[in-house]
């Protein structure tokens, strides 16, 4: 048996070497180039993720007619090449074409009959015995296949898809360490308003993804299913006694292989997504008028997929990451032409808060994803100085600056990749974190591209973490991080076949975060580049034009709306969500900001002064009327200012005026004091406590009589004292005239 496993062994060896030769002399007459324009294609339905000994091929291809004419028959040609030995080489032959295959098998199915536009599912079942170089493998690895339809009778090459094989021959020692987080955001299906905005092409997409059928449902269950620990054996039940009474030897104990641990893995939700499930669950409102109570089956359908997320969260090899409200460019915001700090923490800190509302848990000392891991120097300071950055979940690959050493590119040792975590340090602190491996990264960046085969992606992403391992096994320290991607909408059976085979697959270990920091100390040092270009340019456009007055007026109308604290969160919320990385389009965002400002506003125009243009006052002190109306619903707190030149006003009565009040029309005394006379301007303005934001502003026109009363009593008064003055004069005189010695006539 040894000898036959030696000469096997041989052959293989004679053939590796003598194939180029056989390629370049032209002796491989299967080899050959697909031609244009053929009439049939083949595309990947399906296939195990890995293999070992003993199984069969079991790959599914599509063949589908693409021309305008019937076909009659074709021909399956399978053809495995050698183990790849390094990640150019897995790279290169994802685009190999089918013409160095070392090992060929062929399959013809002459009976099957193709009208044009019609497709035919295929299945490749040769056992691994029908190809040498996976008959004699001693090591796993990648091996890739292609699988080329022909034409018949002539075997002429019309399409071809290659396909990495994974085949271990036994299951790894040292498994290669891999952390994954899984993002579960959604582009935003609650308006502005509060309903659930219905799109004109169908159904609400929240309440279509968290159906039965839908994408999410799918992702969660599978979640459920991969990291829900196994139970635990059965005891062994001792032998009954035989009918003398005599007990039977115990049974010697089976050997079971140890159960396979659950998959441990980081979720990232998104708490915009965790509050629109809670909302849609608990009974909601559409665009459209209609009422979906809680009872209803759509509803019933959310409430349970959130139930199924919750439990999923709770699973001890599960770690939930803090994600910013709304799904937002971190590194946009860290850009803003003001408030840069507040803006950024106000996203990590309502996420918090939203979080921890929704979900049974607290999470401080959360480690924080960055979305779509955007993170730079000039951010993740803004981060570090406020204490929100000593975990970093997974951070780009792209984000991180060149090293000036080639030789210590790599980590922990050199290395091609940047597979393990790292340290970063800036003047305001040191954050520990990944850097997503940037292969593995391409790969799942694929997925959901129209076009793309998300089968075929996946099963590249399995070789990948695979040849990770095979380049360099055993290398104590080394964790690849790898991020799937948010805006991927994996139908449930792409999920189940992730998540399953991310545990079960015997090269890889997984890890959560947190785990896999354990015992690494120190880490190797990176640094991220200073600053990276912000993920939409019109940023500082949308933010002066639309956001930030929008801002102004929310908070205005949250200082003054003591009692509207839902409305007044919601349309907070809507700010965050117009920043939101998910938003379908620029309108999207700018509808968030104008419809939120507008809405507040209206608002607050339901706060006025009712009062005459005019008021005349007769004395130096006087008293006139005016009425506050509130037309909200709510109570409000509000500030009344008074301002004129020739105006004085109680400071008390200014105090006593800025108060609250409840919703109708108030009247107001208001107490003056003329300085001069005359016609001037008072002007009454309603602000939000403690701003200048004007609510209301009421301008009228005082006339001062007092000081011309005065002025006539003082003037008539002058007149009298001068009559008065001349007639006593004038008496007097007289008096004098007939009293004189020259006027006696003795």
């Amino acid at each position: 048996m040894a000898h036959s496993l030696s000469a096997s062994k041989a052959v293989a060896l004679a053939l590796v070497l003598l194939f180029p030769l056989l390629l370049s002399s032209g002796e491989d007459a299967g080899a050959q180039s697909p031609e244009e324009d053929a009439p049939l294609s083949v595309r990947l339905v399906s296939q195990p993720v890995w293999h070992k000994p003993g199984d069969t091929l079991h790959i599914k291809l599509r063949v589908i007619n693409k021309g305008n004419e019937p076909v009659k028959g074709f021909g399956i040609r399978v053809g495995v090449f050698e183990r790849a030995r390094s990640r150019s080489a897995l790279h290169d032959s994802f685009e190999a074409e089918p013409v160095s295959e070392l090992y060929v098998q062929t399959q013809i199915h002459p009976h099957a009959s193709l009208e044009p536009g019609a497709s035919s599912v295929v299945e490749v079942n040769n056992p691994m015995t029908d190809f040498n170089n996976l008959l004699t493998a001693e090591d796993g690895g990648v091996f890739p296949v292609t699988l080329a339809v022909t034409a018949l009778p002539s075997g002429t090459i019309l399409d071809w898809v290659t396909t990495p094989l994974i085949y271990y021959p036994e299951h790894p020692v040292d498994p290669l360490d891999l952390v994954t987080v899984v993002p579960l955001v959604d582009e935003p299906s609650l308006g502005p308003d509060g309903s659930f905005l219905v799109p004109s092409e169908g159904s609400i997409p929240l309440q279509q993804a968290a159906s039965s059928e839908g994408w999410m449902r799918g992702l969660v269950d599978a979640l459920r299913a991969a990291t829900t620990p196994p139970p635990d054996p059965e005891p062994t039940q001792p032998r009954k006694d035989n009918r003398r009474g005599k007990h039977k030897k115990p049974r010697k104990p089976r050997k079971v292989p140890p159960p396979i641990p659950p998959l441990h893995v980081a979720i990232a939700p998104d708490p915009r997504l965790l509050e629109e499930l809670t909302a849609m669950a608990d009974g909601y409102r559409t665009s459209e008028g209609e009422d979906v109570r809680g009872a209803a089956p759509e509803a019933e359908a959310v409430a349970d997929t959130l139930r199924t997320l919750r439990s999923v969260l709770a699973q001890p090899g599960v770690q939930t990451l803090l994600v910013p409200y709304g799904y937002p460019d971190l590194t946009t915001l860290s850009q803003l032409p003001a408030e840069t700090t507040e803006q950024l923490l106000e996203h990590l800190s309502e996420g918090r808060l939203v979080t921890e509302e929704l979900l049974p848990f607290d999470l401080d000392g959360a480690w924080l994803f960055p979305p779509d891991g955007r993170l730079d120097t000039a951010t993740l300071e803004l981060l570090q100085l406020g204490e929100r950055a000593h975990r970093v979940a997974s951070i780009s690959a792209a984000a991180v600056a060149p090293t000036a050493d080639p030789d210590n590119s790599g980590c922990p040792t050199t290395s091609l990749t940047f597979a393990c975590p790292a340290a970063i340090t800036t003047d305001r602190g040191t954050t520990k974190g990944y850097i997503a491996d940037q292969g593995l990264a391409e790969r799942l960046a694929i997925l959901g591209v129209p076009g793309s085969n998300d089968r075929l992606t996946l099963q590249q992403f399995f070789a990948e973490t695979s040849m990770i391992r095979e380049e360099q096994p055993g290398i104590p320290g080394r964790v690849v991080q790898a991020t799937i991607p948010a805006r991927w909408d994996p139908s449930p059976g792409l999920s189940k076949l992730l998540f399953d085979n991310l545990k079960d697959a015997p090269w890889l270990r997984t890890l959560t975060p947190s785990e896999g920091l354990r015992g690494l100390d120190p880490l190797p040092e990176r640094q991220l580049e200073p600053a990276i270009a912000t993920a939409t340019p019109e940023t500082t456009t949308f933010y002066t034009e639309h956001l930030a007055p929008a801002r102004t007026v929310i908070q205005s109308y949250a200082d003054v709306a003591i009692e509207e604290d839902a409305r007044v969160r919601r349309l907070q919320h809507n700010l965050l969500v117009a920043q939101s990385y998910m938003n379908r389009d620029a309108s999207t965002a700018t509808n968030y900001a104008d419809s939120s400002r507008e809405e507040a506003q209206a608002e607050l125009d339901k706060i006025r002064i009712i009062g005459v243009a005019d008021v005349t006052l007769t004395s130096s002190r006087g008293k006139f009327q005016l009425v506050l109306a509130n037309g909200t619903d709510s109570t409000v707190d509000i500030e009344i200012e008074f301002d004129s030149e020739q105006l004085e006003f109680d400071p008390e009565l200014l105090e006593r005026l800025s108060t609250t009040y409840s919703p109708g029309n108030h009247p107001l005394t208001i107490t003056a004091t003329a300085r001069a006379s005359g016609k001037f301007p008072l002007t009454v303005r309603v602000n939000s406590p403690g701003s200048d934001y004007e609510i209301e502003r009421k301008d009228i026109n005082i006339r001062s009589t007092a000081y011309n009363n005065i002025a006539l009593g003082i003037t008539v008064g002058a007149l009298m004292f001068l009559i008065l003055f001349y007639l006593v004069r004038g008496l007097r005189r007289r008096t004098r005239a007939k009293g004189s010695p020259e006027a006696d006539p003795a």
